[in-house]
């Protein structure tokens, strides 16, 4: 029999954890998703800017500057958008373009 000393009794939640994550494993990992709450086009610097901790405002500041000077930022956004799995899924876009299940709704509001 195994005893799970992640959190003890009484102990407050760690508020840096993925509320995704289980505690059942022996380590704990935090999970890069797109945000479905902190989203302003397909929510990928809201799932940054948790993942990292940080305001999401500032990767949002930094891709629109790529953008602007040589349009790196656009290409950063679309690859990130397309690796990086929505909250609440384990399938990214590019697995489901490859199924055939995407939705095409953020490819045509950029």
């Amino acid at each position: 029999m195994t005893q799970d000393f992640s959190n003890p009794a009484g102990a407050p939640p760690n508020p840096h954890q993925d509320p995704g994550a289980s505690n059942s494993g022996r380590y704990n990992l935090r999970t890069l998703r797109r945000s479905r709450e902190d989203r302003m086009i397909g929510g990928v610097c809201g799932g940054l800017g948790r993942y990292a901790g940080i305001d999401p405002i500032i990767f949002r500041i930094v891709l629109a500057a790529l953008a602007i000077f040589g349009g790196v930022g656009l290409l950063i956004y679309a690859l990130a958008w397309l690796l990086i799995p929505d909250e609440g899924t384990d399938t990214s876009e590019l697995h489901r373009l490859f199924q055939g299940h995407a939705s095409p709704l953020p490819i045509v509001g950029c």
